[in-house]
């Protein structure tokens, strides 16, 4: 089952003359492009998917781990980069140069002839929906188009699920629930949240969606008690199995990690602070999790 899957949908804007490329393998492990004016090198390329471009052509999206460099290296006069870096909405966020001692540069200015620039993707990059590496010369413009992903961050499909030791407390109030830790984060029955959170500024409703095979969180909206929340049945070593359904947030489908556990579906809490925007907050000292509705979420 693929992991922390976008689904990406990209609106190209002409502008100039602009170009989708395309990636050849390389001998060395590294993929690249080359013209006669420039040669791109990508290295450790996960996975290449094919979309529909807006010409009825076809759009090349390459999925990158961190870690993975890209570099160009000019051949003729007048080749300028840029890095660019995209929401959800398409929207470009930031653009930055790559240089040739590897760091990110405001300044766009041309490659000298026969010098390589260089840049390493970071962890920073998973953060955006995907990015381009655009390549521009006299009028020209080549796009290539790309997602980062995090190989340390993959979902495991089968986890161990210990109960948690550590207590509870919704805006002071301290209250039990079923929860697990897996792979050292906690985990809360999606369920019993939304029913305590219900009447608070934070609020949510659950729905399943049969036709979709989905889970719909509808925020700001009082939660439906379907019974059975807040029950505490299992104790013990649990089995967990990575969630397959589709997540719906407000309409939008969001990734976020989750694992059926005895029929019940458990979210890693963090994501759901994120995502809801409630504060939560480990005390070690009384070995507690706080979650405050009147906080927004921070790291």
């Amino acid at each position: 089952m693929a992991k922390n899957k976008k689904k990406i949908y990209i609106v190209l804007i002409i502008v100039l003359i602009m170009m989708v490329g395309v990636l050849t393998s390389a001998s060395d492990g590294a993929s690249t492009a080359e013209t006669d004016k420039y040669m791109l090198a990508i290295s450790d390329i996960i996975e290449i998917n094919e979309l529909e471009a807006p010409d009825d052509g076809t759009l090349y999206i390459y999925t990158l781990p961190v870690g993975s460099t890209i570099s160009i290296t000019a051949k003729s006069e007048g080749v300028r980069n840029t890095i660019s870096c995209y929401d959800s909405k398409n929207n470009k966020i930031k653009t930055f140069s790559m240089t040739s001692d590897g760091k990110a540069s405001n300044i766009d200015q041309p490659i000298p002839i026969d010098t390589t620039v260089y840049y390493t993707v970071s962890s920073d990059d998973v953060k955006n929906y995907f990015m381009s590496v655009d390549i521009i010369h006299e009028q020209e413009t080549e796009l290539f188009y790309f997602i980062v992903k995090d190989e340390d961050d993959s979902v495991d499909l089968v986890v161990n699920a210990e109960p948690t030791d550590a207590s509870l407390l919704i805006d002071g109030e301290e209250m039990a629930f079923q929860a697990y830790e897996i792979n050292k984060y906690n985990y809360f029955k999606l369920r019993d949240l939304a029913m305590v959170l219900s009447g608070t500024d934070k609020q949510f409703e659950v729905i399943w969606d049969e036709d979709k095979q989905a889970i719909v969180i509808t925020t700001n909206t009082p939660y439906t008690v379907q019974g059975g929340e807040l029950e505490i049945k299992d104790t013990g070593i649990q089995t967990g199995m990575a969630n397959e359904s589709t997540i719906y947030l407000d309409g939008q489908e969001v990734n976020m990690v989750a694992y059926n556990i005895n029929g019940n579906n458990y979210f890693k809490l963090r994501d759901l602070g994120e995502a809801l925007d409630f504060a939560v907050i480990w005390d070690a000292e009384t070995n507690s999790i706080r979650i405050d509705t009147k906080q927004s979420y921070f790291e």
